[in-house]
Order: C-alpha cells, then sequence, then structure tokens
C-alpha cells in the first residue's frame, strides 16, 4: 500500500507537488515489475481552495491513477469545498470517526467588476459548480437535486451522516 497525506489547499504549487509524488510512486511500482494490482491511499486534511486545481488533480487522477491502482481516501479532520469534491471523485471513501465534510457553491468576490465581466464570472460559476454537483451525485447515486440542497445549504455533513447519506463507505 502506498500512502500520501494532503493538508493543504489547492492551490498551484501544492497539488503540483501532489501530483509529482503521485508519479513517483506510479513509477515505482512500475519499475518494481510487481505483478498485482497495486494500492494506493490518500489521507486528507483541506478547507478546499481553487476549483481549477481540483479539476486537474481529478483529471490527472482519473486517467493516471484510478485504472492502475486500488484507491481510497482517508478524511482526517475535515474535507471542506473543494476537498469534499475531491473526496467523492475517489471510488473509496472513507473518514475518521471525528472527521466531517462540508459542500458548498464555488463563490468569488465580484470587486469592481463591469456587468459584462460579472455575467461571464457567473456563467462560468454556474458551470463550476455543476460540475461538482455531478461529481457528488454520480458517485454516490444521490438524486442530483438533493445535492443540490446539499450545495445550497452549505452543509456540514459528520462521519454518521456521511455513511447514511452514502457518500463514504465506511468510518474508521
Amino acid at each position: 500500500m502506498k500512502e500520501l497525506f494532503y493538508n493543504k489547499d489547492f492551490e498551484p504549487e501544492p497539488v503540483q507537488e501532489l501530483i509529482d509524488k503521485i508519479i513517483e510512486i506510479k513509477k515505482e511500482v512500475e519499475e518494481s515489475g510487481l505483478s498485482i494490482h497495486p494500492s494506493f491511499r490518500l489521507y486528507i486534511c483541506s478547507t478546499g481552495g481553487s476549483t481549477p486545481q481540483l479539476f486537474r488533480l481529478i483529471d490527472f487522477l482519473n486517467y493516471s491513477i484510478f485504472p492502475t491502482f486500488d484507491t481510497e481516501i482517508i478524511i482526517c479532520g475535515e474535507a471542506k469545498s473543494s476537498a469534499a469534491i475531491l473526496v467523492m471523485a475517489f471510488p473509496r471513501r472513507l473518514m475518521t470517526k471525528h472527521s466531517f465534510l462540508m459542500f458548498h457553491h464555488c463563490w468569488w468576490d465580484p470587486g469592481t467588476c463591469d456587468h459584462k465581466d460579472l455575467n461571464r464570472k457567473n456563467i462560468y460559476l454556474n458551470r463550476v459548480n455543476d460540475y461538482g454537483i455531478d461529481i457528488v451525485a454520480e458517485s454516490t447515486g444521490l438524486k442530483r437535486e438533493d445535492v443540490q440542497i446539499m450545495f445550497d445549504d452549505e452543509l456540514y455533513i459528520n462521519a454518521k451522516q456521511a455513511l447514511e447519506l452514502g457518500l463514504i463507505h465506511e468510518i474508521i
């Protein structure tokens, strides 16, 4: 079992460092010549961060790691915002007893945008929110409308609730 711990926000540099570590693990396994199906576990404690970095990481995992490794993610403390969506992208999801997930819609500070820029940002945010909702719905089998409500309510979910909702597979 290969393991990594990620306790940073999803920003370009830390996400690239994580990807680089995962690539090292993948190369190590490939060079070992083992014929068994390798296992990979990611421990996470994160408040979230940049959605483009989140989706970059999910795409990397989907095309590089998930097809060749038995993978799981373990929430240790918190997985909020983008981190909660990353958790949902994993095939096997676990939480420690006192951890929690938090879902919400993406937001940004409009500052001094003009009306055209405001409209473009709104369209972008709606697309990003839809993508996050789709990831959660597809990975759990929950109705999209129910996931939408979780995002609308900025819902904090403890381990027991997450298990009952089918968001995770096991409490450890």
